[in-house]
């Protein structure tokens, strides 16, 4: 396996042997210490003994931090609570002006399967929506995870974990 270096991603092992039949596990680790918020990219290379060539792009979206914060102060981060869940959770946040917002969720395919908000003109304040793990047809998703996008004056991503 050959990843070009980026300083973000570490691999182990680097390289291997796997016999046909076998498996193997690779850990890859994802370090986004001191990193920018944004995307980033690059491809695993992985060349079999033929030199037949496998390339497996890897994304990585680093997005400002989730936690516990004093929504009455308005500030505009966003809690969901709980994560992982298994019924329903409950995504939190709070605005400093009225604006339209935008509330989806996407599988990790990047499909959205549901707009809890639709741009929507919401006050300024605190405000919470429930998702029950369902999609936009009422029909209740599996096991995996799952990422809101929330758009307002900002963005903000992040994921969610539904355990039934």
């Amino acid at each position: 396996m050959l990843c070009k270096a980026v300083t973000w991603l570490n691999i182990n092992p680097e390289s291997t042997n796997i016999n046909a039949g076998e498996t193997a596990n690779i850990e890859m680790i994802f370090d986004t210490w001191d990193m920018l918020e944004g995307s980033y990219f690059c491809n695993i290379i992985v060349i079999g003994n033929t030199n037949n060539v496998l390339t497996i792009p890897v994304s990585l979206i680093v997005d400002e931090a989730v936690g516990v914060i004093d929504l009455d102060n308005n500030n505009d981060d966003v809690i969901i609570y709980p994560n992982p869940f298994t019924n329903k959770t409950i995504i939190y946040f709070s605005l400093k002006k009225t604006q339209n917002v935008q509330l989806d969720i996407f599988n990790m395919n990047g499909k959205k399967v549901i707009s809890l908000i639709d741009n929507g003109e919401l006050i300024k304040g605190s405000h919470s929506f429930i998702w029950k793990g369902n999609n936009s047809q009422n029909t209740i998703l599996p096991n995996g995870i799952y990422m809101y996008s929330l758009t307002t004056d900002r963005k903000y991503t992040s994921k969610i974990l539904l355990k039934r």
